[in-house]
């Protein structure tokens, strides 16, 4: 039961990183593409040398950018 909590606690670390990225796409483009590139080969870099289940991380991270999405439509339509 402990293995789970620490998953969904990693997924949960991860949310406010896709967050930050929605935000930079926001501002712009090129600079949330960028963090979006440099997050994705960290964690690839980080599995290949940890084996520490990276899919987790990125799934937090999509998590986040996916709210952060909704988050900026529901402004763009009423802000």
């Amino acid at each position: 039961m402990m293995k789970k909590l620490s998953d969904i606690g990693r997924i949960w670390l991860h949310i406010p990183v896709g967050l930050m990225a929605a935000m930079l796409f926001w501002l712009s483009p090129f600079a949330g593409a960028s963090f979006t590139f440099i997050f994705w080969r960290y964690e690839k870099n980080e599995d290949r040398y940890l084996r520490d289940q990276a899919w987790k991380d990125y799934a937090g991270f999509l998590y986040g950018m996916a709210l952060g999405g909704i988050i900026w439509a529901i402004v763009s339509k009423f802000g």
